[in-house]
């Protein structure tokens, strides 16, 4: 799989919102680890940073908020997409067309695949049982294998549904984590919420 990899235009982006984001209080860039943000600062957008760095800006959210304040922020950084020239005109097509939360989750996937390398595999799959989906992330390295990590994903799944005006729960499951599993369990409720 070679080794983890994350997109620095993900952790720019992280970074850019963290700046606003009211709970951090625009502190975070002065907690991060002075060579993690210099290594990000300079960075092409669309080259690939070690998942060490991508994981130190993440974990120092979660030292921050706690785990349901990291899962806040990246399902609130998924909304604010909305807001970003390039993926206008995606999300309004997905809104135009009616491809909903699923379509929205399907789009959150091929994201993490072009964003994250070497970090686990995403898959989404129906759910058995109502409206909805599981998120399968498996094949995660041990180095990904981090709570920072289950818990970002875990908002980011809540803020794709988010992004198509859809309220869910969404349970995660780590029972497999130490063998590189994680399952997000995603229920949609009704949309235009």
């Amino acid at each position: 799989m070679g080794r983890p990899r994350v997109r620095a235009s993900w952790a720019k982006g992280l970074l850019k919102f963290a700046a606003s984001y009211e709970p951090l209080g625009g502190r975070l860039a002065d907690q991060v680890a002075p060579e993690c943000m210099r290594e990000i600062e300079s960075a092409v957008r669309i080259s690939w940073l070690t998942f060490e760095t991508y994981y130190e800006l993440i974990e120092t959210i979660r030292v921050d908020l706690g785990n349901e304040g990291l899962r806040a922020f990246l399902s609130a950084y998924m909304l604010d997409l909305r807001n970003a020239p390039l993926y206008m005109p995606l999300l309004a097509g997905i809104d135009f067309f009616g491809g909903g939360a699923e379509a929205m989750l399907r789009l959150y996937a091929r994201g993490y695949a072009l964003s994250f390398s070497g970090c686990g595999v995403m898959v989404l799959e129906p759910r058995k049982q109502g409206t909805g989906v599981v998120v399968r992330l498996s094949e995660i390295p041990p180095i990904c294998r981090r709570e920072a990590y289950a818990h970002a994903h875990h908002g980011g799944v809540e803020g794709g549904f988010a992004l198509a005006r859809t309220r869910a729960t969404v349970e995660m499951n780590v029972d497999a984590f130490a063998e590189g599993m994680v399952v997000y369990d995603a229920v949609a409720l009704d949309e235009d919420a």
